[in-house]
């Protein structure tokens, strides 16, 4: 479904691939964001700012699954984990959903993203369990 909207397409290959360059197309100059993360909540305006975030956030190729995007008229709810290894050889990652409101030319004019924070192995396989047991 996300590739029925080219910003959220985008998106969700620049988490995926590591790869921003290009992608500030796809935002509004003037974008807002806001940022929710464990014991933290920011935010920034402008495109070259968020998609600066964008790749802090997400700044190399990784595993990206439990894709969800829900459209709707003026935006979308997006879904997802992604898992990479660091250097040490730690499987980590996060889950994380972005509210993207969209302006009439398609590109991104609000995004508000949620992470739940880093996980380790050990926290991703207590999470599977507990979605199995309910």
């Amino acid at each position: 479904m996300s590739e029925t909207v080219p910003a959220i397409a985008a998106f969700l290959e620049g988490v995926r691939s590591g790869e921003w360059q290009g992608v500030e197309r796809h935002y509004h100059p003037h974008v807002f964001f806001k940022g929710t993360v464990p014991q933290w909540y920011f935010t920034l305006r402008g495109s070259q700012d968020v998609v600066a975030k964008m790749g802090d956030w997400f700044p190399h190729e990784s595993e990206v699954s439990d894709i969800h995007v829900m459209t709707a008229a003026d935006g979308a709810v997006v879904e997802f984990e992604r898992r990479w290894q660091r250097p040490s050889g730690e499987e980590v990652g996060v889950r994380q959903a972005h509210v993207f409101r969209l302006d009439d030319d398609g590109r991104i004019r609000e995004q508000h993203g949620h992470c739940a924070g880093i996980w380790d192995a050990a926290t991703f396989q207590e999470a599977q369990r507990a979605l199995t047991a309910s």
